[in-house]
């Protein structure tokens, strides 16, 4: 046997390639690891991206990256829900958290974090009862200055918000004390128990981090250009409740209000320009106060005036405390009427004495569906309007109404209704009647009956569309006339042909509404049609009938959800898959053009975009394949972007 010399076998093993590492296959244990990016969002600017990578089972961490430069961080954030199916929204999670949010200048992100998954199933564990869980924290992470990025954490936040806008300023709102919880047991303080006391309000300027605090403090909100931060305050202290303004310049602060009472839901308009809240204080000695709402305009320094008197709706709703808004263009006050409940149980009743259900044959819902849904009830609201300037005020909603949609200027209202149909549809013979009234006067019409799917108010309020028995339907609000938008367009299918349930087809959905109403985008199975919901002008196919020929299924892209309307001027952006190779990409086109769509992208893979910067053009975007993960990417382009996250590292190590 030929014998080689063992400084000949040492340089033969230094001189060979050092083989792979073994990958090897995925077992049980690695499924708990895997990540989700969950509710990604960009900077205004586009300079930085944020998100939070959530595991199947365990504590997630919100992770910051600057899109165009090499600064990050990954911050522990906790225990935020278990993510089932989306990959990047995680919506079938039973708990989202609320996504990470940046100051309107991208100077700082701001996000809630939440105690470790260990500590939520210590709390739920222990004995003899369950603790309370574990509250909320704070993080903010500053963006400028520093090259590392060091996270700041507030304990004990229980809400925090930033102006739409503009302004260099945020607030939180802290935990209460659990020891000023703690007082005599006497009637008087038995009745205060029952009021929603506020606590400390932080107001922070987010470049100097200089902070104010203000006590009892229950709800507050910034107008969109951080100039005002209104707040309510509800205290224990014999004479500091009411509403306030503050300004954030100079920290002065106008009275709105005051007098003993609740204060809730103050919320601004859309342009900052005026503001509403509800109180009890005018009914606060009752056994049972109710509330009114009440209006102020901002930076004339008059007090509120009560613009919906608690018994506005008597005497079968009372004015809500929980919900109160401004049409967009701040015309009307879109508030509720909670209906009024029983006052207690009667003396001779069966309670504690025996479990009865009763059931009656003609009950419209299921007793198991009465018993899931009780609490629901008991916490419905219907929807009633208030026009500012002439002072009308009216409910809309009540028990046989379904759905209300209001247009922009609260001019028009379109109800939808199922009660006449609710028993029939326990053997499915279901319908759904379709009505539009004008709030000012109270009139309603009904437009369409039974109906086998939604209805669709049209920004302006003008039209009214609807599809029914395959074709898609408008009326014109004005002229009080229904045409049928599609019929006349041959050879092409607006209902789903590929249906195949024993059910009506639904139709293939809506693109969009075009710059004051003017028409209409619908879909087909491939392409994109625009149509006039006057039906004066012919519909047309936008896509050129490119997604029919070449079997790719074309939809607009929506990158920008404050605008109502999409602008005929600009290129229409269109999402592109093609149903033979299962190839998606992207392309753009224009409205009233005559040329075929721009192909910008295709490719063997999955493309999705998520969002686009407010005040840039960054895009942010998913890429995917049966075996790539769909990574975060951004981009000013669709057709170059880069990946900045990398959700799941550990999946290099498995034999895929």
């Amino acid at each position: 046997m030929r014998r080689f010399p063992l400084i000949s076998l040492l340089a033969l093993l230094a001189a060979a390639p050092l083989a792979a590492p073994m990958k090897y296959a995925i077992t049980q244990d690695d499924y708990d690891r895997w990540r989700v990016a969950q509710s990604p969002v960009l900077s205004p600017t586009g300079a930085w991206a944020a998100w939070t990578e959530v595991p199947q089972v365990g504590d997630a961490d919100l992770m910051v990256r600057e899109t165009g430069g090499s600064r990050s961080a990954r911050i522990p954030r906790g225990f935020i829900g278990r993510p089932v199916v989306n990959l990047t929204a995680a919506t079938d999670s039973p708990f989202i958290a609320p996504p990470p949010q940046f100051t309107p200048d991208g100077a700082m992100l701001f996000a809630l974090g939440y105690a470790p998954m260990a500590e939520f199933e210590h709390a739920r564990k222990a004995r003899p009862k369950a603790q309370p869980a574990p509250r909320p924290s704070l993080i903010l992470v500053p963006l400028t200055g520093a090259s590392v990025l060091q996270p700041v954490v507030v304990p004990r936040v229980r809400t925090v918000r930033a102006p739409r806008d503009a302004g260099r300023v945020l607030a939180y709102l802290l935990e209460a004390d659990s020891s000023a919880l703690r007082t005599p047991p006497d009637t008087a303080v038995r009745r205060a128990r029952a009021r929603d006391f506020g606590t400390t309000l932080v107001i922070r300027n987010t470049e100097t981090g200089v902070e104010d605090r203000i006590d009892d403090v229950n709800s507050f909100t910034f107008d969109p250009s951080g100039t005002y931060l209104a707040y309510t305050v509800v205290s224990r202290a014999v004479g500091r409740d009411g509403a306030m303004l503050r300004t954030i310049a100079s920290g002065s602060t106008t009275v709105l209000m005051s007098g003993s009472g609740n204060y809730k839901a103050i919320t601004f308009d859309r342009d900052g320009k005026q503001l509403a809240f509800v109180s009890d204080r005018d009914e606060f000695a009752a056994s049972r106060p109710r509330y009114a709402v009440y209006h102020a305009v901002v930076g004339k320094g008059a007090a509120a005036r009560r613009v919906v008197a608690a018994e506005a709706f008597a005497p079968n709703a009372s004015v809500s405390d929980r919900q109160l808004s401004f049409t967009r263009d701040g015309s009307t006050l879109v508030l509720g009427g909670a209906p009024v409940l029983p006052d207690s149980i009667p003396a001779d009743s069966l309670a504690d004495l025996a479990q009865v259900d009763l059931w009656h044959y003609r009950d419209l819902r299921l007793q198991p569906q009465q018993k899931i849904e009780a609490a629901r009830d008991r916490a419905r609201t219907w929807l009633a309007v208030h026009r500012i300037a002439t002072g009308n005020t009216r409910m809309i909603g009540h028990d046989s109404v379904g759905r209300v949609s209001l247009s922009d200027d609260g001019k028009v209202a379109m109800i939808l209704s199922d009660a006449r149909y609710a028993l029939a549809r326990l053997w499915g013979d279901d319908g759904t009647d379709l009505r539009v009234m004008d709030p000012a006067t109270g009139v309603a019409r009904t437009i369409a009956e039974k109906i086998e799917f939604g209805a669709q108010l049209s920004p302006t309020g003008r039209y009214v569309i609807w599809f029914d028995n395959g074709q898609w339907h408008s009326h014109d609000v004005r002229t009080q006339k229904t045409i049928d938008l599609t019929t006349a367009l041959r050879g092409v299918s607006f209902q789903q042909e590929t249906w195949d349930t024993p059910s009506a087809p639904p139709s293939w959905g809506v693109g969009g509404w075009t710059t004051d109403d003017k028409s209409l985008l619908l879909y087909s199975r491939f392409d994109v049609w625009e149509v006039d919901p006057t039906g004066a002008r012919s519909g047309r196919t936008l896509t050129d009938s490119v997604g029919v020929r070449t079997n790719t299924v074309l939809r607009v892209l929506d990158l920008d959800p404050e605008d109502r309307f999409i602008d005929p001027a600009q290129p229409v952006l269109l999402s592109a898959f093609s149903d033979v190779t299962k190839q998606s990409g992207f392309m753009r086109d224009r409205i009233g053009a005559s040329t075929a769509p721009e192909s910008l992208l295709m490719e063997d893979a999955a493309w999705r975009i998520l969002g686009k910067a407010r005040r840039g053009s960054e895009m942010l975007l998913t890429r995917s394949t049966y075996s790539e993960f769909p990574d975060l990417r951004v981009g000013n382009s669709v057709a170059q972007t880069t990946r900045i996250s990398d959700v799941n590292p550990q999946q290099r190590e498995v034999s895929w």
